[in-house]
């Protein structure tokens, strides 16, 4: 009898305790200076953004269901934010099924879409990409400086912002 109301005071005691380590730091983060990722995004702000929106302007997220297909393809806008002080060049490629395939960009069918972002600007790019039955996964990628070549691996080169 002695032990169990020893245990129930343990417990009662780490519950108090978890409860206001959680009331205090709740109070830290929300009276942080934090600024969301839209507020520190913005021209000169040397930072790089980018999104993919469907029909109407829905936001698609990474890993998100596909329901925007009509007439055998999906349409929709990838959008660039190049708010660091130098123009770069990318290239969109897209891939069904780890495929790559043809596309249409800015209504240009091609395989690859090369395009120039100047500094400080945002760069939207219309996608419409035909898809079957059969596709189970749809990636679009984004390169950054898609003609660098370099001599030898040197990830820091190849990877810099």
């Amino acid at each position: 009898m002695k032990k169990s109301w020893i245990l129930f005071i343990l417990v009662f005691i780490c519950i108090i305790s978890i409860s206001i380590f959680v009331v205090l730091n709740n109070k830290e983060n929300s009276s942080s200076n934090v600024k969301s990722t839209e507020e520190q995004l913005t021209k000169g702000s040397n930072r790089l953004g980018y999104g993919m929106m469907g029909k109407g302007n829905k936001i698609i997220d990474n890993g998100s269901v596909l329901k925007d297909i009509s007439d055998g393809k999906i349409d929709s806008k990838i959008t660039l934010n190049n708010y660091i002080d130098k123009d770069r060049k990318y290239k969109i490629l897209v891939m069904n099924n780890f495929q790559q395939v043809p596309f249409e960009a800015n209504k240009k069918k091609d395989e690859s879409h090369a395009f120039l972002a100047k500094a400080n600007t945002t760069v939207d790019t219309n996608i419409s990409n035909k898809v079957n039955d059969y596709i189970n996964e749809v990636a679009y990628l984004i390169i950054k400086d898609p003609d660098l070549l370099i001599e030898k691996l040197d990830l820091d080169k190849a990877g810099a912002v």
